[in-house]
Parts: structure tokens; C-alpha cells; sequence
């Protein structure tokens, strides 16, 4: 349910900025490094949209995947530990 509402929240967001960007009809001058460049400022905010969606999503999602090893790191300590305890109320119980 949480993926339907954030994939329907990003599709809000992405028509919102092609209908502010499809009004925005003037010329822009961008002036990067080594040269400049003269855009149609739909296509910049376009532009500048997409790239910072994806470099974000590159983001969390490297962090995501980090906590699930994490995490599956975890669960394979407390599975051993599980069983070591097991292992020791046995021998325990035996040694009465």
C-alpha cells in the first residue's frame, strides 16, 4: 500500500512540473564550466527534475539495500545464538 501512495505521489509531482514547465516558454542562458548554453526553460526544469529524482532515488536506495544487510546479517547472529542457547539448555539438562 505504501508503494501505490509513493509511486502515485511521484506521478503527481512529475505532472505538476510538466504542466509548470509546458507554461514556461522563454529562453535561458546556462552558463556551466567551460561554455554556456542557451535552453528552453521547459527543458531545463525537465531536466532539472528527472536528474534529481533519479541521483535521490540512487540515494535511498543504496541506503535501503545497506540496512537489508544489515538486517540479514542480524537475523543470521540471532538464528546462531538461538541455537547456541538451545545447545547449552541440552547439555544442561543432561549434566542434572
Amino acid at each position: 500500500m505504501k508503494t501505490i501512495i509513493a509511486t502515485l505521489v511521484v506521478v503527481v509531482f512529475f505532472v505538476a512540473a510538466m504542466i509548470f514547465s509546458a507554461s514556461n516558454t522563454g529562453s535561458v542562458t546556462i552558463n556551466y564550466l567551460i561554455a554556456q548554453g542557451e535552453f528552453n526553460l521547459s527543458t531545463v526544469i525537465g531536466v532539472s527534475f528527472i536528474t534529481g529524482f533519479v541521483l535521490c532515488w540512487c540515494i535511498f536506495y543504496s541506503l535501503y539495500i545497506g540496512l537489508k544487510l544489515k538486517l540479514k546479517a542480524t537475523r543470521n547472529k540471532l538464528s546462531q545464538a538461538v541455537k547456541n542457547a538451545a545447545k547449552l539448555k541440552e547439555k544442561q539438562l543432561t549434566n542434572v
